[in-house]
């Protein structure tokens, strides 16, 4: 999947060059406002579907209704409830290919390898550039068992 940043609107087409736009959305799970907040914006900007909640229970109410939009999740993992490998696990007996990636300023009591070890595809570190979640959802590229 290709994440490509929409022309400005007065910008002459090249018919040489093909306009990609997203195929699936993003689900943003963060107990934290104003980083929710800001990658919901900041995606919906790129032009990619975005959901954002704030905690788990949410999540996986989200998920199930939209799992046929949503291709990766951009999931905390502390979060008040269910913590974000927890919540990944509700997630997978929704979808067992969901396709995810942490975010966390801390992730004690978890390692890096033990998070990756629960199926997500990345842990991003907070603080860290918003570019980098483009990066990684261009990278991803869910199978189509994930999407289905």
């Amino acid at each position: 999947m290709s994440l490509a940043q929409a022309p400005h609107p007065d910008a002459v087409p090249n018919p040489s060059e093909a306009v990609q736009t997203p195929s699936a959305g993003v689900l943003i799970v963060d107990d934290d406002q104003s980083i929710g907040g800001l990658l919901m914006r900041f995606l919906t900007l790129h032009g990619v579907p975005a959901w954002y909640v704030q905690n788990s229970r949410e999540a996986v109410k989200v998920y199930r209704r939209f799992q046929h939009q949503i291709a990766y999740v951009l999931l905390d993992v502390r979060l008040p409830e269910l913590d974000g490998p927890h919540t990944l696990l509700q997630l997978q007996k929704i979808n067992a290919g969901v396709c995810c990636c942490y975010m966390s300023g801390d992730s004690r009591p978890y390692t890096q390898e033990q998070l990756l070890q629960t199926g997500a595809i990345a842990v991003l570190a907070k603080p860290f550039p918003l570019s980098s979640v483009l990066a990684y959802l261009d990278k991803a590229e869910p199978t189509k068992s994930r999407l289905v």
